[in-house]
């Protein structure tokens, strides 16, 4: 399948979930990315205000608010509406990367995937689908690698507000 095929696969799917989570919850949003965990095919995560004082209640204590507050895996909307909306996706992508057979090949397409997922969420952020003015600007989005590499802070620069990015990064790599 070719690199725009793939691109447009992406697109509709983050889009689509994205548009279906703000719609279900529609909350206080201060964080939506696109993750790739160990090679896995994408998925969507956000953490809200609201969402976060969920996740804190439902930790008996073990974890505070600043613990959690950029944890996607801890995120009740870790992967949300992956079974409707990534199915397409997780073919094109384990189809793709099962044919690769060396590891120069598999760092590639994982850098391709990677390039393409900021892409997309750049495309959102211009359609304004994760806001706009002040609202946005409060918000961090990204495209990020688990385990967290720093290509992630980069491209979190690269796609957010300086202040938002500034704080998130001081929050993270500090």
């Amino acid at each position: 399948m070719s690199e725009t095929k793939n691109y447009e696969v992406l697109l509709d799917a983050t889009r689509n979930a994205f548009q279906a989570l703000f719609k279900e919850h529609p909350e206080h949003y201060y964080y939506c990315t696109l993750i790739m965990s160990e090679c896995a095919t994408p998925f969507i995560a956000a953490f809200s205000e609201e969402a976060l004082q969920q996740a804190v209640d439902a930790n008996d204590g073990n974890y505070s608010a600043e613990e959690l507050k950029w944890s996607y895996a801890d995120s009740p909307y870790c992967a949300y509406g992956y079974e409707e909306y990534f199915t397409e996706l997780e073919q094109v992508f384990n189809g793709q990367m099962d044919a690769i057979d060396n590891d120069d090949e598999y760092d590639a397409a994982i850098e391709d995937w990677m390039d393409m997922m900021e892409r997309v969420m750049k495309q959102l952020d211009e359609e304004k689908l994760f806001g706009e003015g002040a609202v946005r600007e409060a918000m961090i989005i990204n495209a990020e690698y688990m385990p967290p590499e720093d290509s992630n802070a980069e491209r979190a620069e690269r796609l957010n507000a300086r202040a938002a990015y500034q704080e998130w990064y001081a929050e993270n790599f500090a």
